[in-house]
């Protein structure tokens, strides 16, 4: 199986780098784990490096959100994710917003989004959600945001 990763480069007093390719879901576990192996005083900033667009990792398109719509409609978490974040695009929403929206315990919201995984994948051939995942280091905390564009399409398949 291909893996898309992220590459972490770090220095050491040294001036020496250390790579280590990561899997994208492994990535927020690495950054968290890293940034509490500092101390205090010396915060870890990795950036993370967009994946660039591929035939999998693409922009999703108008049609293919309205073609979302009714297979996520069992998904309370999906659904959820996707009114909030089209409620206000662009802006970042927390996980535990999506979890209350959606009125579902923790694991059913992880479980729920990681089944969004697996329909995007077999459904629509992409390896990427329509909004976007970002982990906050400093809070330990997943948040999720999506585009001007699908937040209006993902509003206007709600009347189709």
């Amino acid at each position: 199986m291909y893996w898309k990763y992220i590459t972490f480069m770090t220095t050491t007093n040294n001036n020496e780098f250390v790579m280590m390719p990561v899997p994208i879901r492994f990535v927020p576990l690495v950054t968290k784990t890293l940034n509490d192996a500092y101390s205090a005083e010396t915060p870890l900033a990795v950036p993370l490096v967009p994946i660039p667009p591929s035939a999998t990792n693409r922009p999703w398109t108008e049609a293919e959100i309205s073609r979302l719509r009714p297979k996520v409609s069992h998904y309370k978490a999906v659904v959820a994710a996707l009114d909030l974040t089209s409620e206000t695009p662009g802006e970042l929403i927390r996980f535990e917003q999506i979890r209350e929206r959606a009125g579902l315990a923790k694991g059913e919201g992880a479980a729920q989004l990681g089944a969004l995984t697996k329909l995007v994948k077999k459904e629509f051939a992409h390896t990427n959600w329509p909004f976007t995942y970002v982990y906050d280091n400093k809070t330990g905390r997943a948040l999720y945001r999506i585009t001007p564009v699908l937040a209006v399409a993902w509003q206007k398949s709600r009347v189709e």
